[in-house]
């Protein structure tokens, strides 16, 4: 929840523009989750299933590479012969190097 108040809190006149994209992993499309992202994003979520659940939000389009550009690109790119192999992936967020001295 601290996270969601920092992240609230760095967007601040944005908030009410933002969406929240979901991934489609089975823990992330429970009630609970759904009901949660309701409370806080309204019908500003883009999730698989979360229309059904809720009658609002986006459905998630299958295989969009606009949506999940990290999927179809990048994660292929850092695999590439070349890369370091010492790259460290964060949660698909952020991708951060690690230099062994």
């Amino acid at each position: 929840m601290d996270e969601l108040a920092a992240i609230h809190y760095a967007l601040d006149d944005h908030w009410n523009a933002s969406w929240f994209m979901q991934d489609g992993a089975r823990p992330h499309r429970t009630p609970a989750v759904f009901d949660f992202l309701s409370e806080h994003f309204n019908d500003r979520v883009i999730a698989l299933d979360y229309d059904k659940h809720t009658g609002s939000g986006m459905a998630w389009p299958p295989y969009s590479p606009d949506l999940t550009p990290c999927d179809f690109f990048l994660w292929g790119y850092l695999k590439r012969p070349g890369i370091p192999p010492n790259f460290t992936y964060n949660c698909g967020t952020q991708t951060t190097h690690q230099y062994s001295m």
